[in-house]
């Protein structure tokens, strides 16, 4: 599950790369505030390598959303399951669901309005739900939004965002 999820990851981030300037600095901004700031506040000196992690880190966060989704939807059977998508605005759409129950801390970063209508993008949102619906990440009983962060976000983009994370087996032997 992991690795679907990671490839699809990598597949929205691939794209984001090749988006416009206004539209790429646009939807970073969301994230970081400014690069600039950013930067500054990082070890990382080289905007590209700051761009990429930033990028991992919206692409992470938008699976994440999309994932909170789908358990909800399939352990409560308060909101409609995570369907594939025609355009972007379903999926906002789809959120304001859950954001009306309440939640509205996980979707409080707006990455889907800040994203361009673009194929690519769709293509890769489409390909996250049907593996969510393949593997059914609401029957794994562990923490599964830890062991997505730890395998899907590089580890660079993890200490500059002071994440904290602990192994798993650490965990069960604490």
């Amino acid at each position: 599950m992991v690795k679907a999820i990671s490839e699809s990851i990598n597949s929205i981030k691939s794209t984001l790369k090749r988006l416009n300037a206004n539209d790429l600095a646009n939807l970073m901004d969301l994230i970081t505030g400014k690069l600039d700031l950013f930067m500054a506040l990082s070890e990382l000196k080289k905007e590209d390598e700051v761009q990429d992690m930033v990028l991992n880190l919206i692409s992470y966060l938008l699976v994440n959303q999309m994932l909170f989704y789908h358990v909800f939807s399939k352990k409560s059977g308060r909101i409609p399951e995570l369907k594939e998508l025609d355009t972007l605005n379903s999926l906002k759409l789809q959120f304001k669901n859950i954001t009306n129950i309440d939640y509205k801390s996980i979707y409080q970063i707006d990455i889907i309005s800040r994203l361009p209508e673009n194929n690519n993008i769709l293509n890769s949102l489409n390909e996250i739900i049907a593996v969510f619906q393949l593997v059914k990440p609401e029957l794994v009983e562990n923490d599964l939004i830890g062991r997505l962060f730890h395998d899907l976000l590089p580890y660079e983009t993890r200490k500059i965002l002071a994440a904290f994370y602990t192994n798993p087996i650490a965990a069960d032997i604490l």
